[in-house]
C-alpha cells in the first residue's frame, strides 16, 4: 500500500480532495443516490483551487521526484478538470517502475473510457486480466469493456472466468443475462437471471423475472419478485453510497479497478418507480406502504424513498399526507421536475389553483426548456385568475430569452387567451421570421 504523508500546508484537505475525486471518478450521477442533491454542490464547491493545489504538489514533487503518492495527487487534480492526457502522464510515470500495478492500470484505463476510447482501455486491462485470472475485478472490467465495443462473445468468456473465481456471485449471471438479451436470446437470458436468483439475486435479475411473470399473468410469482426488487434496489444504492465514504487513510491505497456493481443508477431509480407504480394489486395497497415505511426507518430522509411514499399517499388519495411528504422530498431535491409536477397535481385535485400555479412556475423557472410545465402553468394561471400576471412575467422573461422557442410559442398563446391579439400577431410575425 502506498503510504501518504499528510502535509499540514496543503491548500485543500486531502480528505476533501478525495471526496471530489470519487464523485468525478464514479460511474454514476450523484443525484440518483439516496442522499440529497445539495450534498453534491457542497462537495464540488471545494474544487475551486485545483491549479493552486497542483502547483503546490508539483513543487513537492521537485523535492521528492520518486514519490508515487505525489504523482497520484497531481493526477487527481487533472481528473477533476477532465484533463485525461495529463493524468495519464502521471500514471505512466508510476507504471515505469510498477508496470503490473492493478490500481494504476485501472485508473489509466478509466481515463481512456472518459474519452470514449474503450479499445485503448481494454488494451490496458487485457494483459493484466490474462496474467491475473483469479482477479475478479479485472475480469469484470475486461468483460465490461468488451461489451462496450460489442464483442459480446468475449464479454461472456470474461464473465465465465469471473464465475470460476467467485461461483456464488449473483452479479456474474445478471450481466450474462443482459448480454444474452442484447444477442436476442431471451430464453438464455431468463435462464441466466434464474441462476443469478439461486445465488442470491440482484435488483435487475428480480426485475427481469418480475417482468416475465407479469407477461405470463403469474400474479403469485410477480408478488414475490416485486418485493425483492424494492429491497434490492435500496440495498444496492446504499452499497454505492458507501463507496463515497472513504477516509483519507484509504486514499489511493491497495484498491483495484473501480468496479462498482451499480453501473446505472438511473436504471435502478426507474426500476423502483415502475414497480411502485405497477404494484400488484395496487399502488394504494397497505403492503406497499408498509414496505416503504420500513425502509424509511432504516434510511430516514432518503429522497428516493420519500418520493415513492408520497406517490403511494397520492394513490390512496391521502392528500394532506402526500403534500407533506412531497414537500419534505422537495426540500432535499428541490430540482425534481417529477416531484413538482406531482405536488402541483395534488393541489389541482383539491382546487387550490393558485398554489398549483406557483408550484408549476417554480418547475418552469428551473428549466425553461421543459415542455411539460408550460401548459400546466397556463392552465392553473387561468383557473387562479393570474393569466395577466403570467403574461407580464413571461413578457419580461422573453426579453432575456428571446431565442427560447417554447417560451415564445406559449407566450403567443397567452396573449391570444387574454384577447391581446395585436401583441400575439406581432410576436407571431417575429416568430415566423
Amino acid at each position: 500500500m502506498i503510504k501518504i504523508r499528510l502535509v499540514h500546508k496543503d491548500p485543500l484537505q486531502l480528505k476533501s480532495l478525495f471526496l471530489i475525486f470519487v464523485i468525478v471518478a464514479g460511474p454514476v450521477q450523484a443525484q440518483y443516490f439516496l442522499f440529497p442533491d445539495s450534498l453534491l454542490s457542497q462537495i464540488q464547491s471545494q474544487s475551486e483551487n485545483l491549479d493552486k493545489l497542483r502547483k503546490y504538489y508539483l513543487g513537492q514533487l521537485h523535492r521528492f521526484p520518486d514519490s508515487d503518492s505525489l504523482q497520484l495527487k497531481i493526477a487527481g487534480t487533472y481528473l477533476m478538470q477532465s484533463r485525461w492526457p495529463d493524468a495519464r502522464k502521471c500514471y505512466r510515470q508510476i507504471l515505469r517502475k510498477r508496470p503490473d500495478d492493478i490500481q494504476i492500470n485501472g485508473l489509466l484505463a478509466w481515463t481512456y473510457e472518459q474519452e470514449g476510447k474503450q479499445d485503448s482501455a481494454l488494451m490496458t486491462i487485457k494483459p493484466l486480466a490474462v496474467k491475473y485470472e483469479d482477479n475478479i475485478a479485472l475480469q469484470f472490467k475486461a468483460a465490461s469493456l468488451s461489451e462496450q465495443i460489442s464483442d459480446l462473445t468475449q464479454a461472456i468468456n470474461y464473465y465465465k472466468q469471473c464465475e470460476n473465481s467467485d461461483p456464488e456471485n449473483p452479479w456474474v449471471m445478471t450481466h450474462v443475462g443482459r448480454i444474452f438479451e442484447k444477442m436476442g436470446q431471451p430464453d438464455s437470458a431468463r435462464a441466466a437471471y434464474l441462476l443469478s436468483e439461486k445465488k442470491g439475486g440482484t435488483a435487475r435479475s428480480a426485475y427481469k423475472l418480475l417482468t416475465h411473470a407479469r407477461r405470463q399473468a403469474d400474479t403469485s410469482l410477480a408478488r414475490v419478485y416485486q418485493e425483492k426488487v424494492i429491497e434490492r434496489v435500496v440495498s444496492e444504492i446504499v452499497v454505492a453510497e458507501d463507496r463515497w465514504k472513504f477516509s483519507s487513510e484509504r486514499l489511493f491505497g491497495n484498491q483495484t479497478v473501480n468496479m462498482s456493481q451499480i453501473k446505472d443508477m438511473e436504471a435502478l431509480r426507474t426500476m423502483l418507480r415502475n414497480v411502485v407504480h405497477n404494484w400488484i394489486p395496487s399502488p394504494a395497497c397497505a403492503s406497499l406502504e408498509s414496505q416503504i415505511q420500513a425502509l424509511l426507518k432504516k434510511h430516514p430522509d432518503a429522497p428516493l424513498l420519500l418520493e415513492q411514499l408520497a406517490y403511494i399517499y397520492k394513490a390512496q388519495k391521502k392528500w394532506d399526507l402526500a403534500i407533506r411528504v412531497y414537500e419534505r422530498f422537495l426540500t432535499l431535491n428541490p430540482r425534481s421536475a417529477t416531484g413538482l409536477k406531482n405536488l402541483g397535481s395534488i393541489y389541482e385535485n383539491q382546487g387550490q389553483w393558485l398554489q398549483a400555479f406557483r408550484i408549476y412556475q417554480k418547475g418552469l423557472s428551473l428549466d425553461l426548456q421543459n415542455p411539460e410545465f408550460y401548459p400546466l402553468v397556463i392552465r392553473t394561471a387561468e383557473k387562479a385568475e393570474r393569466l395577466k400576471t403570467l403574461s407580464d412575467r413571461w413578457t419580461r422573461l422573453y426579453q432575456a430569452h428571446n431565442d427560447n422557442y417554447l417560451l415564445k410559442r406559449h407566450l403567443i398563446a397567452v396573449y391570444y387567451q387574454l384577447g391581446q391579439n395585436d401583441k400575439a400577431q406581432k410576436l407571431l410575425h417575429d416568430f415566423e421570421k
